[in-house]
């Protein structure tokens, strides 16, 4: 008899063994699985999120190209592009890239304060338009998501040249220049005039 409880006791303590290694080995494999899907998860995130960085990257490039070609094409508003014969050229927005992502280039004018530097109110800078490049994606189909990048194109091209200030500046000895006072900012602001 006592050797039969024995064993009885020696087979409990065996499938409570047994129960609570599996339950353990359980919980364990669960978490593992749950931080390599979330790990998973993550990766294609951070791939979505790089492709959108790309292609807002790609924007503020075509604009630059447009620019080059000629700064009269930054209209403001907003754009979608399209590249017909390897010449970049605005579209209506949102733009469709890849049949999953929406690009959509917004140009605005810019203003400049009393010292100079680009603020929200001020004096309009006709030669300077700021560019942002907006790229909006849907996560799993569900869940929106965008980035934006911001850059700011000068008219390299411009006609007229703006100095700080116009004791600095002299008439000079060349044939048909003239420096004249132009508005502010800043104060005390010069130009040269070509006469074409």
């Amino acid at each position: 008899m006592k050797l039969a409880q024995l064993i009885t006791k020696q087979k409990g303590f065996s499938v409570i063994e047994t129960l609570l290694a599996i339950t353990i080995f359980a919980i364990i494999s669960v978490g593992v699985f749950n931080i390599s899907m979330d790990v998973l998860q993550r990766d294609a995130r951070m791939e979505l999120q790089n492709t959108a960085l790309a292609y807002a990257q790609e924007g503020l490039e075509a604009m630059r190209n447009i620019r080059d070609r000629n700064y009269l094409l930054l209209t403001n508003g907003d754009h979608g592009l399209n590249k017909e014969n390897g010449v970049w050229e605005r579209i209506p927005a949102p733009e469709v890239v890849d049949d999953f992502y929406h690009r959509t280039i917004v140009v605005s004018d810019v203003f400049r304060d009393e010292n100079g530097n680009i603020a929200e109110i001020g004096t309009y800078d006709p030669n300077t338009k700021k560019i942002v490049s907006k790229i909006e994606w849907k996560d799993k189909g569900l869940f929106s998501r965008d980035l934006s990048l911001t850059k700011y194109l000068s008219n390299w091209a411009a006609y007229d040249f703006i100095e700080s200030n116009c004791d600095e500046f002299g008439d000079g000895s060349f044939n048909a220049t003239i420096s004249e006072e132009i508005p502010s900012p800043p104060e005390n602001n010069c130009g040269i005039k070509l006469e074409i």
